[in-house]
């Protein structure tokens, strides 16, 4: 399972697991433009969103498998969202 997210001005691609590790990083000839700081916040807050979706993806299989809302999604769905909040 995959999540894939891009920033608003396309400086910085990222792929991850469901788990949040990052897979795959892209960073724009725009990104090195950016103080340092601001391209690992940019980072940061794309990473979580590629987790979100790829938290997303994985709820919605055990769905299709258990049911909808059904307490080993519920389960999931918390323990990816503790990972995805993790992410500082």
């Amino acid at each position: 399972m995959r999540g894939k997210a891009r920033s608003r001005n396309d400086e910085v691609d990222v792929e991850v697991d469901v788990g949040g590790q990052v897979t795959g990083l892209r960073l724009d000839d725009s990104a090195m433009e950016m103080h340092p700081d601001d391209l690992a916040a940019l980072i940061r807050e794309t990473i979580r969103t590629a987790v979100q979706g790829a938290s997303r993806a994985a709820v919605a299989v055990t769905d299709d498998a258990y049911g909808d809302g059904s307490a080993v999604s519920k389960h999931l769905a918390g323990e990816l969202d503790t990972r995805r909040d993790s992410i500082r």
